[in-house]
């Protein structure tokens, strides 16, 4: 959904200390344990967190005390492991970089735990997230037909806008619409498999039209808010259309990314004339004291 830079983290120094522990040298697979997982690092990074190529690691079970060791580091607050708070709190980030919602407050395993017990603590196949689509992805990562997968924010160099919402009137006006959302960019895009898997597995899992529903009737009750230069009841369709235009602008600046829930829906607004115009109606009709905020 959005570009993030790699973290700055030595996976297989991490491992060599992990596996140097007093407690796991009798365990008679955990040298081959460690050059297999080595190797498995070394393919991720090869083939770029993209799950579809055939370069990339496959599900696996280690054989050695190491299947279960990594999974408990991966919840450690041994100083070892800051790096994966880092990545949790990500204080530069304010919008999920997985599903573009405006928070965060988990990591996301981008090649599931369960299924890549090896990868639990490896840096590159953690990103932050937010809670919700974070757990509501649980193990799908892999699509089954060619190019279907989960994006990744360190490797999928995604600066264009994916999703946008879709607003359509109900009772013949837009006070309360019905708002789906929808993919952007065209079938022939060569990352359109991976985006349609995404957005099935991971956006439509959230709460994304839940929140635009109520920014929808914000925008009405509360317009000042989010639309500046209306400033009486006497404005113009085209004077509202560049308040859109300039709530959209500083959307994507506040969560520097165009792919966060509340562009999806100054986007479908900005590229929707009837809903603009009715919209604005509805604003005009609140200011002039017509329409009751408490009716929408």
């Amino acid at each position: 959904m959005r570009c993030l830079p790699l973290p700055l983290v030595d996976d297989v120094a991490k491992l060599n200390t992990i596996t140097a522990d007093a407690s796991l040298a009798s365990c008679p697979h955990l040298r081959s344990d460690k050059s297999e997982i080595i190797g498995r690092y070394h393919a991720y990074q090869l083939a770029k967190g993209n799950a579809a190529v055939p370069i990339a690691p496959t599900p696996t079970t280690l054989q050695g005390i190491l299947q279960n060791t990594l999974g408990s580091k991966y919840g450690s607050k041994a100083a070892l492991f800051d790096y994966i708070e880092e990545i949790r709190i990500a204080r530069e980030i304010n919008a999920c970089p997985m599903c573009g919602a405006p928070e965060l407050g988990s990591v996301d395993h981008i090649f599931p735990q369960g299924k890549f017990p090896d990868l639990a603590i490896f840096s590159q196949n953690l990103v932050p997230a937010c809670l919700k689509c974070n757990s509501a992805r649980q193990e799908s990562y892999l699509g089954a037909l060619p190019g279907e997968r989960v994006l990744h924010p360190y490797f999928d160099r995604v600066e264009d806008r994916l999703f946008t919402a879709k607003i359509n009137a109900t009772n013949g006006n837009y006070r309360r619409p019905k708002i789906t959302t929808e993919i952007l960019i065209h079938e022939q895009h060569p990352l359109y498999a991976a985006v349609n898997y995404h957005y099935k597995v991971t956006l439509m899992r959230t709460r994304v039209l839940i929140d635009m529903d109520k920014w929808w009737v914000d925008f009405q009750r509360k317009d000042e808010v989010y639309f500046r230069g209306l400033e009486t009841a006497h404005f113009t369709d085209q004077t509202f259309s560049d308040a859109v235009d300039y709530a959209l602008w500083l959307s994507d600046k506040e969560f520097t990314t165009v792919n966060n829930w509340k562009s999806f829906l100054l986007y479908g607004l900005s590229t929707n004339e009837k809903a603009k115009i009715d919209l604005a109606d509805t604003i005009r009709h609140i200011r002039s004291g017509h329409l009751r905020p408490d009716d929408i």
